[in-house]
């Protein structure tokens, strides 16, 4: 016994919170572990109608003498109830009164949903703060932009939706740059017709009469060296205007079922003579296990070759190129490695781009024509790289299913 004349102590003092979701009270905190009963429908009710504190003298079935308190949101709305009840040996309720009782716990259960509500208060604003911020960020344009799904189910499925709706708009905007692209591909095919036209046949002139005034007349060393040179600059030319109407129209493949390790050993072969002069050796592993791809030969020929001679002229000093050819999933997939330089991050997004170039007398139409292909293929061309470390391009196609058609 207590020195208050008789009055026995409290035996228990137990807190609860409720958050209502969807209309619902939901527990999420309480000082006991024992099981909770939810909160009575008629004391909700009364709750939600406005009252802002209810005395249950009989909660959870007699156990308790406890304080029902409501707490409200911004819109005025039941947003959270909270629950202080005790529990005591016979006699202490008696002794301290009801109303006393109502008014202690009255303040101790207001006193308490302040604090909730200030914690609960700040856990949905920060979201919604976040959401603000995402919000303005995509208005500006960016759409790689997330936000973090906490709070409640509401918030969680507000941020949800919201990435959600981001990652769409940032797949939109890369479609409508791969359709402008497409667009600028399209305008210059129309142009490559008037250069075929207008610049093929006068070069095709050109370099038959200076072949013909070369062989006929009795030139000095002089005049037959420079007479040489129109030749070679006209060759030149000729292949840039082949290469530009190559890219520029495109011819469907021709698929055939093929491994993508017979067009690396066809370019091998063609390169031998350049390998040798230029110090480069060719390293070939194929973890493909078998695997095949439906493609064109001849363009995949092509594409493989455009690797391997930009590796040639990475590596100046001569090194090693690593061809490696391997099957995953659903893909098979050719990567060509060097040793050189590797490619600088401010312009990496630039080298796939028509006529774009870091050599003196490059054209720009490599790597775009790698591309290119890769995609008339169903498949992608990518570049992985460290400065400074070597570069690593990769072209992966869809991989070829048993018994289905070119």
């Amino acid at each position: 016994e207590s020195s208050f004349g008789g009055i026995k102590v409290v035996t228990a003092l137990e807190i609860r919170f409720f958050a209502l979701f969807d209309g619902k009270p939901e527990l999420v905190m309480q000082t006991h572990s024992e099981r909770a009963a939810g909160v009575p429908a008629a004391i909700r009710a009364r709750l939600e109608a406005g009252e802002d504190g209810i005395f249950d003298p009989d909660a959870d079935g007699g156990a308790y003498r406890a304080v029902y308190a409501g707490l409200r949101g911004i819109d005025g709305q039941l947003a959270a109830i909270s629950f202080i009840g005790m529990r005591s040996e016979a006699g202490f309720f008696e002794q301290l009164g009801r109303e006393s009782l109502f008014l202690g716990i009255f303040l101790l259960g207001s006193a308490i949903s302040i604090a909730v509500g200030i914690l609960t208060s700040d856990l949905l604003v920060r979201p919604l703060r976040a959401l603000t911020h995402g919000v303005r960020a995509i208005a500006a344009g960016d759409f790689g932009q997330r936000v973090s799904a906490g709070g409640g189910r509401e918030i969680v499925e507000l941020a949800s939706g919201f990435n959600g709706m981001a990652e769409q708009l940032g797949k939109l905007q890369e479609l409508e740059a791969e359709l402008r692209r497409k667009d600028r591909l399209s305008a210059l095919g129309q142009a490559a017709m008037v250069i075929a036209h207008e610049v093929r046949n006068p070069l095709g002139i050109i370099k038959t009469s200076t072949e013909v005034v070369r062989n006929r007349a009795k030139l000095g060393n002089a005049e037959e060296k420079m007479l040489g040179y129109v030749i070679d600059e006209v060759r030149r030319i000729e292949t840039l205007v082949r290469d530009f109407l190559d890219f520029a129209q495109p011819k469907p493949p021709v698929k055939v079922e093929l491994p993508l390790r017979a067009v690396i050993d066809r370019v091998a072969a063609i390169a031998a003579p350049e390998f040798s002069r230029r110090k480069i050796a060719l390293s070939v592993e194929d973890h493909s296990g078998g695997a095949t791809a439906l493609g064109d030969p001849d363009q995949l020929y092509q594409a493989c070759l455009n690797l391997v001679l930009n590796a040639i002229d990475a590596m100046p000093e001569g090194g090693t190129i690593q061809a490696s050819v391997r099957a995953t999933g659903e893909s098979v997939s050719l990567t060509i490695s060097d040793e050189g330089a590797g490619v600088p991050d401010a312009i990496r997004p630039e080298i796939f781009n028509p006529f774009f170039t870091t050599k003196a007398k490059g054209t720009g139409l490599g790597l775009a024509k790698v591309q290119t292909v890769a995609e008339a293929h169903g498949g992608s061309a990518t570049c992985v790289c460290e400065p400074g470390r070597g570069a690593a391009f990769t072209i992966a196609l869809p991989r070829a299913k048993p018994g289905a058609p070119a």
